[in-house]
């Protein structure tokens, strides 16, 4: 290892965190998560590589429960016959679900429409709460 690296790769025995995506390290991260042996620093890499490994599955779900909300939920539903009253059309093709870095569910980019962090929503439920909201 030179200099550099050392400067940018953390110690896993500072941070409790160890590179790697083979199911042992997983399991050994996730319990030094759980016990609380992680730092700060530990946690957002561990973090970072769980978003890494799911964001196809995250965006997908994100996208079929969108689809399914536009369609059934009466909140996005009135909300959104509410929105084309205006002259606005809301539609999948302006909600996004993509992977965010941020602390939110979702929010709206001028230059994209709704955007909804597939890797911070938790349920169908919060889907749709951010959706009717914009949280």
């Amino acid at each position: 290892m030179t200099d550099n690296e050392s400067l940018t790769t953390p110690d896993p025995k500072v941070t409790g965190f160890t590179p790697g995506d083979d199911i042992g390290t997983r399991w050994r991260n996730t319990f030094s998560l759980l016990m609380g042996r992680m730092n700060e620093q530990g946690k957002e890499q561990y973090l970072k590589a769980r978003d890494d490994r799911y964001e196809e599955s995250d965006c997908k779900w994100c996208e079929d429960k969108r689809d399914y909300m536009l369609k059934y939920s009466p909140i996005v539903r009135f909300m959104r016959g509410k929105i084309n009253q205006l002259g606005a059309d809301i539609h999948s093709g302006n909600i996004r679900c993509r992977r965010c870095y941020t602390h939110q569910a979702g929010g709206f980019d001028p230059d994209f429409g709704i955007q909804l962090c597939a890797n911070k929503l938790v349920d169908r439920g919060h889907l749709e709460d951010t959706l009717a909201h914009g949280k």
